[in-house]
């Protein structure tokens, strides 16, 4: 609006970039409009001056809050100069390193489809017919794109983060998010790869009903002391309300009902029920973010970056590095050579043609990076019996131990002190035949740089798949199973769990409606049916509803890879709930090549939740139940381990039954 009306010899004009692009998109440049109609503006400063409205206190505010942007602008400025410097130092390598071997010819005919689509210039117009013609596609989607461009606006932010911040560190030994899938990856992502600051809370991350590990955590924490993040895009989100209602009732206690709600913050769409509660009960703040931004996209909004500022890392910086990816990727910018469309060519190109295993590796400063990507990659492709498996987390093995189903893209190359054996494991893989992507990254901060290049590359590669890559058509599916259950639980006191088809000493199987065929009088006989229903190019999800914590997983890891190398497929492990807003969707709505290992257990404590008239641990059965209840119905592959009495001990039995199972058959 103000562009046309400046433009004068001898004068430079600032703007920012959408302002820019709007000017070339529909403004009307015409010579010396400064000094057009003067008499006109001498008669609006004489107005001014009868209204008693101060030019000087309107022109002084402007130039102190100028002054402030162009100086956070300038510190982006310099943290670009040295992401640059460091690019040029490395020979100016390509951020994304292909090597397809005989894939290539895929690869090519992704890209230049992507290239014939104008791909960057029509996500940057918003045009929802890159992934559907369908209205109730196009609906969703025009609604989803917010993210785009989210770090340019999230830096006219930073100053507010910082006070805040400043603040929080104040009165706060710890800040606990508590979420549920896009809403708490990013944060825990970031914080395991920065870990604390001196003098900032120490972040944590909740997004489990599990009571062990809510117990957990408690021990970590003095709840008095915790400013707790209550992440939720649409507000009712069943496990951040829990969380909610739960700590609350404890903070009250500490520190008196009227003051308790400046231990909360919340991070949630405008006008939702939790934006509401926010204002009601008198939250220490509320983060409304852009209702355009889908939850596996928000990594780069307020749900990422407001929990980084609250534990002091350096938000400046790292969408300073989303930024950089943002405008190599921007409409000006050819997709034969922008980073995230040739690596959204790569992925969905290759997965097209048989390779959909895409196995991620990270080097170790970034080592929690791939749990954020699996998310982004199997809710938005695995949909309509198609997906992309993103395997995160499987320790790298022997050529041998894979079949052709597989692209290794490794995280974090360039980094220093990489994990040992990695690159020539990379190398081996490489003289297989398997096709490898390198990521490159100069530091940690580069994160933000990864975020938005995924979500562009998820994004191409949904419309290679032919799939609306910002639906989840199937989360909801056991979502609603869980409330019926949770009702059920209401009126009778219990809701009724399938009976198991074997009982072992430590634990019982049960069968979902795909693998009603085997035959067995053990449990370990069981197992070794549900393995022997594994076929070449199927994956194994082994999704766990207990503790996350290292024991835990430790012996998933061991599990899995068991099984990897003896039937040559790809594993996954999820735990639950948090896997069922992630790879929940891909399960369902991907291809038949799921083969599941549900794992539960009875924890011995459960803790009420007030309000919601059940405890944890019921709430956790009912999650799950609902999730086997969704994967019944589809007639998918696989079996129901309960664990009986305490967890680890029959975890290990478990383990150890597996590998009997597995010798058995093999």
């Amino acid at each position: 609006m103000y562009v046309e009306t400046v433009v004068g010899p001898d004068t430079v004009n600032t703007m920012p970039p959408a302002t820019l692009e709007a000017l070339l998109d529909h403004g009307t440049i015409v010579p010396d409009t400064v000094e057009s109609d003067l008499g006109a503006a001498n008669d609006l400063m004489r107005a001014l001056q009868e209204a008693k409205i101060s030019l000087f206190d309107v022109t002084h505010e402007l130039q102190v809050d100028g002054v402030t942007l162009f100086c956070d602008s300038f510190a982006a400025l310099l943290g670009a100069i040295v992401y640059k410097q460091k690019l040029l130092e490395s020979g100016g390598a390509e951020r994304v390193q292909l090597a397809l071997g005989s894939s290539q010819p895929a690869f090519d005919g992704a890209l230049e489809n992507l290239a014939s689509a104008d791909f960057l210039k029509r996500i940057w117009a918003r045009d929802a017919t890159l992934w559907s013609t369908q209205p109730d596609d196009i609906a969703i989607i025009k609604k989803s794109l917010g993210w785009l461009d989210i770090q340019q606006r999230m830096l006219e932010e930073v100053p507010g983060l910082r006070s805040f911040a400043k603040d929080a560190k104040e009165h706060f030994d710890f800040a606990v998010v508590c979420g549920m899938g896009g809403s708490s990856l990013a944060p825990d992502i970031l914080a395991d790869t920065f870990g604390r600051c001196d003098g900032y809370p120490q972040l944590y991350v909740l997004d489990s009903t599990c009571p062990q590990q809510i117990k957990e955590l408690e021990e970590r924490i003095n709840v008095g002391e915790t400013l707790f993040i209550i992440s939720s895009k649409s507000g009712t989100t069943t496990e951040p309300n829990a969380f909610y209602a739960y700590f609350h009732e404890k903070v009250s206690k500490q520190v008196g009902s009227s003051q308790a709600g400046r231990n909360f913050v919340a991070i949630t769409d405008p006008g939702t029920s939790l934006d509401k509660e926010a204002k009601e009960a008198s939250f220490r703040d509320d983060f409304k973010n852009d209702p355009n931004i889908g939850g596996r996209y928000s990594a780069l909004s307020f749900v990422g970056i407001t929990p980084s500022a609250i534990a002091g890392y350096d938000i400046n910086l790292l969408l300073d590095r989303a930024l950089g990816a943002m405008h190599a990727n921007d409409p000006t910018v050819d997709p034969r050579s922008a980073p995230g469309v040739r690596f959204g060519a790569a992925i969905g190109g290759l997965a097209r043609n048989g390779r959909d295993k895409l196995t991620i590796v990270t080097h170790p400063q970034v080592k929690a990076f791939g749990a954020w990507a699996e998310q982004l990659i199997a809710e938005s492709t695995g949909k309509l019996g198609r997906g992309i498996v993103p395997v995160e987390g499987e320790p790298l093995g022997e050529p041998a131990n894979y079949s052709d189903d597989r692209v290794f893209v490794y995280v974090g190359a360039n980094l220093p002190d990489p994990e040992p054996g990695v690159a020539e494991k990379l190398l081996a893989l490489e003289a297989a035949g398997h096709p490898v992507i390198r990521l490159e990254m100069n530091d940690a901060y580069d994160v933000g740089e990864q975020f938005y290049l995924w979500e562009i590359a998820v994004a191409a590669a949904g419309v290679i798949l032919g799939i609306n890559a910002f639906d989840q058509p199937n989360v909801q599916e056991s979502k609603d199973n869980t409330v019926a259950l949770l009702a059920e639980y209401a009126r009778n006191g219990k809701f009724d769990e399938p009976a198991a088809n074997v009982e072992g000493p430590d634990f019982s199987v049960t069968y979902l409606s795909g693998s009603e065929a085997i035959a067995a009088q053990s449990a370990t006989q069981a197992l070794a049916g549900l393995f022997g229903q594994l076929r070449l190019h199927d994956y194994n999800a082994i999704t766990a509803y207990i503790a996350r914590n290292p024991t835990h997983t430790k012996l998933l890891q061991e599990l899995r890879l068991k099984i990897r190398d003896a039937r040559r497929v790809a594993t996954t492990v999820g735990f639950g709930p948090r896997f069922l807003h992630s790879t929940g969707q891909l399960h369902k709505g991907g291809p038949d090549s799921c083969v599941v290992l549900q794992i539960t257990a009875d924890d011995p404590d459960d803790p009420q939740i007030p309000g919601m008239k059940v405890g944890f641990r019921t709430l956790l059965a009912a999650q799950a139940l609902g999730d086997w209840m969704s994967l019944d119905k589809r007639g998918r592959r696989g079996v129901r381990v309960h664990l009986k009495g305490a967890v680890e001990p029959a975890l290990r039995a478990l383990v150890a039954a597996a590998d009997q199972a597995l010798s058995a058959h093999v």
